[in-house]
Order: C-alpha cells, then sequence, then structure tokens
C-alpha cells in the first residue's frame, strides 16, 4: 500500500477531516469490532489478519467497474485510549472521485457510533 511521499501533504489538505478514531475501550474491544465489522462491509474481503499487531488488509472490489481498492485497518494504544487508524488507496490510477476517502469516513463513523 505505498504510495509516494509526496502524496502525503495533498491527501490531508484535501481530506483534513480523515482522521485516526481515538476510543475509550481497550484495544482488543475494538480489535474485536473492527475484525466484525469488516466481515460485514458488502464487498469487502480480508486479505491478511495480524491479531499481534492488531491489523486487518483486505480489498474492497467496486460493483460497477470491478476496480480493486486496497485497505489497511491499525487498532493500537494511545495513552490509555485505543487509536484506530484506516488507510484505503486505489491499485491503478490516481483519481478515485473520493471513494477511499468516503470508505473511510463511513467505516470510522460506524465503528464510533456501535457499542
Amino acid at each position: 500500500m505505498a504510495y509516494p511521499e509526496h502524496f502525503g501533504p495533498i491527501v490531508r489538505e484535501a481530506y483534513p477531516d480523515v482522521r485516526p478514531l481515538v476510543l475509550d475501550e481497550s484495544p482488543e474491544r475494538v480489535d474485536q469490532r473492527v475484525e466484525k465489522l469488516v466481515e460485514t462491509q458488502s464487498g469487502w474481503e480480508i486479505k491478511n489478519r495480524d491479531p499481534v499487531k492488531r491489523t486487518v488488509e483486505g480489498e474492497v472490489s467496486s460493483r460497477f467497474f470491478r476496480f480493486v481498492d486496497d485497505f489497511i485497518i491499525r487498532v493500537s494504544d494511545q495513552d490509555g485510549k485505543t487509536r484506530v487508524d484506516m488507510r484505503s488507496k486505489s491499485r491503478e490510477g490516481l483519481v478515485d472521485a473520493g471513494a477511499n476517502a468516503k470508505r473511510i469516513r463511513t467505516f470510522l463513523t460506524e465503528l464510533a457510533s456501535e457499542p
């Protein structure tokens, strides 16, 4: 999921609201909720799960054109709270019409709103 280093500032400027989620739950509990939520997402397929690093990697295929986007979600401890980082990237091309940012926003919003 590497992308050129100069993309970071561009992405942050274009999508300033796409930020990690911080929750007042244990990393273990959030990790379980992340995996469960990923499994409910239509078109998402888990390709790698690392319980030690608390990461879930997978891919999403668009319905119409069958474009594939890769995602990774990492759960980590942050000063007694739990941080959830998510990244989503198109495999091909440089323009995704905001689909990856929307995927991140939607997923993190759903995660934050679930008990």
